[in-house]
């Protein structure tokens, strides 16, 4: 993925995430006017840093959300996949004794 294309991710997922909370509720919150939110958007600030973020390797989520190295991951898929392979208990031969 490009510096480009994550630069449109994470400006779309800031201008999602004001889309949800609001301009005057957000510059409430910041303490600004709204005017000054209006104006970031569309004098492109928010562009910039989104595209700043892109370059830094960093990307926008959710706070709600967890990342995880993706090695660490792998290692968790593949011992999901030993323990889907084992037999399940009615398939386990029980002997005598």
């Amino acid at each position: 993925m490009t510096a480009t294309d994550r630069t449109r991710k994470n400006e779309r997922a800031i201008l999602k995430a004001l889309a949800s909370l609001g301009q005057a509720h957000l510059a409430e919150l910041m303490g600004v006017s709204e005017s000054l939110i209006s104006r970031q958007k569309s004098e492109g600030q928010l562009t910039k840093t989104a595209e700043m973020l892109a370059h830094l390797g960093l990307k926008v989520v959710p706070e709600r959300m967890q990342c995880f190295d993706p090695e660490y991951v792998e290692h968790l898929r593949a011992l999901a996949q030993l323990g889907l392979r084992q037999p399940s208990a009615d398939q386990v031969l029980e002997w005598e004794e």
